[in-house]
C-alpha cells in the first residue's frame, strides 16, 4: 500500500473512533477524578520512606450521582468506585478499599474546622473515617462548577493547598503495604474531572484501528 493510501485509510479508522468518543457517548454519572499533590520527606509505602517531596496522583472513578451535599449545603463528597495511586518512581497501586476514600468539593474554604468563605472552586480528597486529606482552591474552571452535580471539568490557576495536620492512610493492593501521605501546603495540587467513555465507544475505537491492521495486511499480501 503506498503511504498516501496507508494515511488514509489510519485516519478514516482514527475518526471512526475520536467521533464515537466525542459523540456523547459517556456513560451516565460515571466519572474520573485525577488529581496531584506533594507528599512531603517522611512519608511513606510500606518500608519505604521518601527522602525528599515526592508528587502523588490519584485517579478514581466514581458515579457523580452518589454525591452526597452536607448539611448547609457549604461542602460535598462523592465516593470513590475504584482509586489507584501513582508515586513518584515506585509505581502505581491500587487502594483496597477505595469507597473509604470521597472526593471533597465546597465553596467554603477552610483550615479543617475553621471556615472562612470563599468564592472559588474547592476540590479535593478526604478520608471518611478519619477526616485526613487535601484540597486545592482553584481560581476557576473550564465548566460551571456546582459542588454537589461534579462534571467533566478542569480547575484552573491553583491557588493554595489546605491539608490536615493527621496523615492520609490508604492500604495498597497486591501486598504493597500502606501508603502514610504528609501533605506539603506549599505545592498548589492539580484536578480535573473527565467523562469515561463507554465500553460500546471503546469497542468501535479499537474496531477501527483492527480494520486499518486489517486492510494493510491484506495488501501487503496481495501485492506479493
Amino acid at each position: 500500500m503506498s503511504p498516501l493510501r496507508l494515511c488514509c485509510s489510519f485516519a478514516f479508522g482514527l475518526v471512526i473512533g475520536v467521533s464515537s468518543l466525542l459523540g456523547g457517548n459517556a456513560k451516565a454519572g460515571m466519572l474520573s477524578f485525577k488529581s496531584e499533590a506533594t507528599a512531603m520527606a517522611g512519608s511513606s509505602v510500606g518500608s519505604t520512606v521518601f527522602q525528599t517531596n515526592t508528587a502523588v496522583k490519584f485517579t478514581g472513578l466514581f458515579d457523580s450521582a452518589d454525591t452526597i451535599l452536607q448539611p448547609g449545603g457549604a461542602y460535598a463528597f462523592t465516593q470513590f468506585i475504584s482509586l489507584q495511586i501513582e508515586i513518584g518512581n515506585l509505581g502505581a497501586f491500587d487502594a483496597t478499599t477505595p469507597n473509604a476514600f470521597a472526593i471533597l468539593s465546597s465553596n467554603v474554604g477552610f483550615v479543617f474546622n475553621n471556615p472562612a468563605f470563599v468564592d472559588f472552586p474547592v476540590l479535593g480528597m478526604i478520608d471518611l473515617a478519619s477526616d485526613a486529606g487535601y484540597y486545592g482552591g482553584f481560581s476557576s474552571s473550564t465548566q460551571p462548577y456546582t459542588l454537589d452535580a461534579l462534571s467533566p471539568n478542569e480547575f484552573l490557576g491553583p491557588l493554595f493547598t489546605e491539608t490536615s495536620p493527621d496523615p492520609f492512610v490508604i492500604t495498597l493492593a497486591g501486598g504493597a503495604g500502606v501508603g502514610t501521605f504528609l501533605f506539603s501546603d506549599s505545592d498548589p495540587v492539580t484536578a480535573s474531572i473527565s467523562a469515561v467513555p463507554e465500553p460500546t465507544s471503546m469497542a468501535i475505537f479499537g474496531l477501527g484501528s483492527l480494520l486499518v491492521v486489517a486492510r494493510r495486511a491484506r495488501r501487503a499480501r496481495s501485492s506479493v
